[in-house]
């Protein structure tokens, strides 16, 4: 069965609930159902929102006149200015082997962007199938859940960017037909 890997674009990211002088946080959630284009930007993709195994999703696919030497589709969510918190998203994604007969393809969250900027974590993940990712970021740490687990796939101790503001995206590599549902966004800072 061919894997798709689901990329964590790390501009930074952790977990805590307590800010430096151990007093509790206010929480602020927002929910993007992705149901429609309003609010995103996408760079180097074409984007629409389709329904995709029984939901409706926004889904990202190479465009004609995509970038090759690009290699990442992005959709950054407008009005986003996260630090801390916590990112819970709908993935699913495909490798396009017309594009690249070798594709894994590759399928994620971009937070703290800036400028478009990432590296990318991987973690292997079902093609096709959708899977539930739940990222804690705080200062320059993050844990990522995948389906429910208690305990974290993945965790980064060090961020590479710092403990920064930047908006949240919802990322792909190129040859790669991706699609994303119900972000939900809590920051605590």
């Amino acid at each position: 069965m061919r894997k798709i890997v689901s990329a964590l674009c790390v501009a930074s990211f952790g977990l805590l609930a307590l800010n430096g002088g151990g007093q509790a946080t206010r929480e602020r959630t927002r929910v993007f159902r992705l149901d429609s284009m309003e609010g995103l930007e996408t760079v180097n993709t074409k984007a629409d929102i389709v329904v995709y195994r029984g939901r409706k999703a926004l889904h990202l696919a190479p465009g004609q006149n995509h970038e090759t030497d690009r290699n990442s589709m992005v959709a950054l969510v407008g009005g986003t200015d996260f630090k801390d918190g916590i990112i819970g998203v709908e993935v699913a994604g495909v490798p396009i082997v017309a594009m690249d007969p070798t594709a894994r393809g590759f399928v994620g969250v971009e937070f703290r962007a800036q400028e478009h900027g990432a590296r990318a974590e991987d973690v292997d993940l079902d093609a096709g199938g959708w899977t539930k990712m739940r990222i804690e970021i705080a200062e320059t740490k993050a844990r990522l859940y995948v389906n429910g687990a208690e305990q974290p796939c993945l965790i980064v101790n060090d961020l590479k960017l710092g403990d920064v503001r930047g908006q949240i995206g919802l990322w792909a590599y190129i040859a790669t037909d991706a699609y994303f549902s119900n972000l939900k966004v809590t920051q605590t800072n």
